[in-house]
């Protein structure tokens, strides 16, 4: 399992920040539980994302506020790049996707865990299709 976080540099461009392998641990006194953290944000609602190139698209998800979504890319979709008032935590359920930002495409794998904090970024579906997972937590937008 990867976890891969999407920012920007400081041109203002997309890229990936991080990319890491998960790895659970063993929780303290609680035998036969293990896991690891995918993604935190440290205030709430987060800070604004930075300003966007790409398409905005409005989620609905006023700051500090949730929405968990499931959302299904048809075989071959190609999803322009855009960026939202929001942090979302990704999870690739089944089928292939590759996260596009300016740095380039970035493949997932089902089970890969991905931080997308309002930068732009596109999505690109594979013969398949997939299904992805989508936690959106809202932030204000740039000021």
């Amino acid at each position: 399992m990867r976890k891969l976080v999407a920012g920007v540099d400081a041109s203002g461009r997309s890229y990936l920040v991080e990319e890491e392998t998960l790895k659970l641990l063993p929780v303290p006194d609680s035998p036969g539980f293990s896991a690891a953290v995918a993604g935190a944000t440290a205030s709430s609602p987060p800070p604004p994302r930075p300003q966007g190139q790409g398409l905005m698209v409005d989620l609905g998800v006023g700051p500090g506020l949730v929405v968990w979504m499931v959302v299904e890319y048809a075989p071959d979709l190609v999803f322009p790049i855009h960026h939202t008032d929001t942090v979302d935590f990704d999870m690739l359920v089944e089928g292939s996707l590759s996260l596009v930002l300016d740095d380039g495409e970035h493949p997932l794998e089902p089970g890969d865990v991905l931080v997308v904090n309002g930068v732009d970024h596109g999505w690109k579906a594979g013969p398949e299709g997939a299904k992805l997972s989508v936690l959106s937590l809202g932030s204000p937008p740039p000021g």
